[in-house]
């Protein structure tokens, strides 16, 4: 009984040991409940029997999130490294945020003031980017080897991850200050072989957020959609940047679009993403989203 299991009953544990034992979609939360009781990564490897290594992971999650349970905004600021390992481990901003502290008002607040900068009450999901933006605590951008590295990967199936120091791919159109923007190979070729093409400097690229996870009878026409923007906007001479979390769609195709990042479409992938490449504009929808 889900319910039972989150709201403080008198029997929780006995219903998270019950719960543990029969795998299930939600089993999951079960082993985070396990730990916020005080259960240890043998126990719950005991009722599970799944791997202590996988586990282990697991329980570092926890100490994890115990650890900015402690701490309020001005203390996680002092903490830079524990922020990155946060971020590491897959912490999403606003769950960084839900976890932290409120810090007790001092001076009322100005109403004037910029709501992105923390100075009391409970911290939002701005906060913590704004936070990560004066850490220098970015993500980076990889490429997925799809040759399982065998021969040089040259797909162009990006993601980002906050455990790299480095880019695998540069954002697209990186180049010094004054310089024109350099075409791919594969955008000039259709530049100068394409009859619907217009044969205009190609200066801009564009992010089209892709239509979400699949679902039969409401999925196939938002991706139609997304295709049919993606080949209007290379057509038009633009570099197409598609972001979807969905590799079962044809916008996710390997050569629909110029660059093509497999991440979740939330407003702190999408903006992180933006900030990454500079986009000239992003189409939020095209035709819906499920």
């Amino acid at each position: 009984d889900q319910e039972l299991m989150h709201r403080g009953d008198v029997r929780v544990e006995a219903a998270v040991r019950e719960e543990l034992q029969r795998p299930s979609p939600t089993r999951i939360w079960s082993i985070a409940k396990a730990y916020d009781l005080g259960m240890n990564t043998e126990e719950v490897h005991q009722l599970t029997k799944i791997d202590r290594w996988f586990l282990a992971k697991l329980h570092h999650i926890h100490r994890l999130r115990l650890s900015l349970r402690s701490m309020d905004f001005p203390e996680l600021t002092a903490n830079p490294a524990l922020l990155r390992e946060a971020k590491r481990c897959g912490f999403a901003d606003r769950q960084i945020a839900r976890d932290l502290r409120p810090k007790e008002a001092g001076v009322p607040p100005s109403p004037m003031k910029d709501d992105t900068v923390y100075t009391s009450g409970r911290v939002k999901e701005d906060h913590v980017r704004q936070l990560r933006r004066r850490l220098q605590v970015f993500p980076v951008v990889k490429q997925i080897d799809t040759l399982a590295a065998e021969f040089p990967a040259e797909t162009n199936y990006l993601y980002l991850t906050y455990g790299g120091t480095e880019h695998d791919v540069p954002p697209s159109g990186s180049r010094a200050a004054g310089d024109a923007p350099a075409a791919s190979p594969r955008r000039a070729q259709r530049r100068t072989d394409s009859k619907d093409s217009v044969q205009a400097p190609m200066a801009s690229k564009i992010i089209v957020l892709g239509c979400g996870c699949y679902r039969i009878g409401s999925s196939v026409e938002f991706d139609w959609c997304s295709v049919s923007c993606i080949k209007t906007l290379r057509g038009l001479g633009h570099e197409a940047i598609v972001i979807n979390c969905n590799p079962e769609t044809v916008s996710t195709d390997f050569d629909e679009s110029d660059k093509l990042y497999f991440e979740e479409l939330s407003q702190e992938t999408v903006l992180d993403i933006a900030a990454i490449e500079q986009p000239a504009g992003v189409v939020v929808s095209v035709g819906g989203q499920t």
